[in-house]
Order: C-alpha cells, then structure tokens, then sequence
C-alpha cells in the first residue's frame, strides 16, 4: 500500500489525461508497461486507514462509520489474512512507520498476519544519512520485506505499508531532490521520485524465487 500515490502525479496516469509528465515515477511507469495498469481505480476514502479497511478487509468506507482501529473492527468481518492462513499461507505485515501508528500492529494481527514489523524492527541499510519523522525510509522497509519474502515458507502473503511519501515530505537525500524544494508540492514530488527508487531497486537486487514468481499488487491507499 504506497501512502499517498495518486493518479494526479503518477506519469503512467497522467499521460492518459492528457497531462504533462513530472518525470518522478520513471520505475512505476515502466512495471505499468509491463504489467496490468488499472485506470479506473478508485480509492476508498481520504485517510490512509480508508485504504487499509478496503484492502486487508474489503470494507468501504460508509457515511458515520469508525475506521479500522477506532471501532470498526468490534463487528464480524473477514480479513485478508485469516482467509490466506486457511488456505495455507504464510502472513507477513511490515509497515514503515512506527508499530503502534493507528493501531496498525494490532489490526495486523487481528486481520490474521501471524508476523508484523513496524520501523523499530526494520535496520538501517545506510542508504541515508538523514532521518525521518515517519519512522523508517521505505527503502529499508523493502530491503527487509524482500528478505523476509525469500525466507517465508511458500505459499505466503506479504504486505507493505509504505510512509516516506507522507507529510511533511522529507528527502533521504540530494539525489532525490529533482525539483527544488520550496514548496510543499515540489517537497511531495521529490518524495514521490525517492518512494518510486526503493521497491524496484530492492527487487532488481534480490532475485529470489519469492520475487520472481511472486504477482505484486500495488494501491494507493487515498485519493
């Protein structure tokens, strides 16, 4: 689940709209040649809690109805998890934000996801000198996945909830910094530049039969 992705700044969709490109998403553009590209996807809710309820609980987002986390999960549903772990699967939850952000480490568990990493379980890869207020760089966040994708017994299911696109929108460094950063659009676009790097990089460098035999589904949690 890629945090905060839209069509809007998404050149693969924004070329369909006659718009003209930001050059920021050149690795997502190339898997939506590649892969299948859904146009008329459209999001849940405005909060990143609305994608996760569709998502791991295929829930909408319903006038007057608590989120997952605050409420919603007090009624009977079924989850993503749950139903994959009956059919054998291995569940795995990482999120690059901290554990408890939202609750997410208990609703990972409560939707069946037998492991769960939040930031203060993924380390370092060195890839930055900067920190983040979000918790851990998404690139980390691959790296880890990736490792514990190959290491999962087959058949399994993983899921990535991704953070270094959300505010306030920092830089793990200058190489990502396409457009200058005075403003909060141009800050979000060279989030965006970075946030497109790390999952392909990390899969280009581990080619494991997890990677490569694996299907990738990859949403926006928002509008």
């Amino acid at each position: 689940m890629l945090e905060s992705w839209d069509a809007a700044h998404i050149d693969a969709l924004r070329r369909g709209m006659g718009l003209e490109p930001y050059g920021v998403t050149p690795n997502f553009d190339t898997l939506a040649r590649q892969g299948l590209l859904f146009t008329r996807f459209y999001a849940n809710g405005e909060r990143s809690m609305d994608g996760l309820a569709a998502l791991v609980a295929g829930i909408p987002t319903l006038p007057g109805t608590a989120y997952l986390g605050m409420g919603m999960e007090q009624n009977r549903m079924a989850y993503l998890g749950h139903m994959a772990a009956q059919e054998g699967y291995e569940t795995i939850f990482l999120q690059s934000s901290k554990r408890s952000s939202f609750h997410v480490d208990s609703i990972a568990a409560m939707a069946g996801f037998t492991r769960y990493l939040g930031s203060e379980d993924i380390p370092a890869t060195g890839h930055s000198n900067n920190t983040t207020e979000r918790g851990a760089w998404d690139h980390d966040t691959f790296q880890e996945a990736n490792k514990l994708f190959a290491q999962a017994k087959k058949p399994f299911v993983g899921f990535v909830f991704t953070a270094s696109t959300h505010l306030p929108f920092q830089s793990p460094g200058e190489r990502w910094q396409k457009y200058p950063p005075d403003s909060l659009e141009n800050r979000f676009l060279n989030s965006l530049y970075y946030a497109d790097w790390p999952w392909v990089s990390s899969s280009r460098r581990q080619k494991s039969p997890a990677t490569t035999t694996t299907p990738f589904l990859f949403s926006p949690p928002i509008t």
